[in-house]
Parts: C-alpha cells; sequence; structure tokens
C-alpha cells in the first residue's frame, strides 16, 4: 500500500531512522526500494524486517547478509520466513525444523528432499503434534 512507500518521500537522511523503515515494510514489502544500503545490509536490520514481513526474505536473496545464519535466526521469529529463503536452505533440518517449530504452516515450504528423511519426519511430527 502506499503507507509502505511512504519512504519514497521521506528525505534521504530520515530513512537512516531503522524504527520508521522497519514501520513502512511491515505494511509494504516494495518499501525495501527506499530503505538506505546501510540498514540493508545490516544483519540485525534485516532479521528485524524479516519478522515485520517475510517478504523482506526475497530482497536479501543472494545477498552476503542470506547466509545460513541469518535464515536460521528470522525462521526462528518468523517461521513463514521459510517460503522466501533460499532453496538449498529449505533442505537443512536444522533451519527447517527451526521454522516449522515457530509456525506449523512452515511445513508446506520444507524441501521436498527433507521429507523423505525418516529421521526428519519424525522430529517434524514431534514439533506439530
Amino acid at each position: 500500500g502506499l503507507r509502505g512507500r511512504i519512504l519514497s518521500f521521506v528525505p534521504e537522511d530520515l530513512r537512516l531512522d531503522e524504527e520508521l523503515c522497519l514501520a513502512a515494510v511491515k505494511q509494504d514489502v516494495l518499501a525495501m526500494h527506499f530503505v538506505p544500503e546501510v540498514l540493508r545490509c545490516s544483519v540485525n536490520f534485516a532479521v528485524l524486517a524479516v519478522v515485520q514481513n517475510p517478504a523482506v526474505m526475497k530482497y536479501h536473496a543472494g545477498a552476503a547478509v542470506v547466509d545460513r545464519s541469518f535464515v536460521l535466526e528470522a525462521v526462528s521469529r518468523r517461521g513463514d520466513a521459510l517460503a522466501f529463503s533460499p532453496l538449498e536452505l529449505r533442505a537443512d533440518p536444522e533451519i527447517a525444523l527451526a521454522a516449522i517449530k515457530q509456525t506449523s504452516s512452515a511445513l508446506r515450504h520444507v524441501s521436498e528432499r527433507l521429507w523423505q528423511d525418516h529421521n526428519f519426519v519424525l522430529e517434524a511430527a514431534s514439533c506439530c503434534g
């Protein structure tokens, strides 16, 4: 919505306000286009932004900030962020289980490969059971 794009009207120096940027991103993922690079490159900001709006993960795909530890932290706080995580990390059992523990809706975003792993299926069942 327009609320998220409000950042496009805000002077550059005021866009450095993390709280303002997080509020805009919560309303509309497209606000990420107007978040200053210094914030977008911050792991702390990125995790907080994903918690506000999991679709933010796609703005970080391929970026140095999206490594295994970042995705694990993000899905531990907002399990549905798994949907926007890199495919290879959706096949990571620890990441998938962290997402499932946070929300059972993450089940549908787990790599098909993991569903062939008996131990993973048992652990997933115990998380959701």
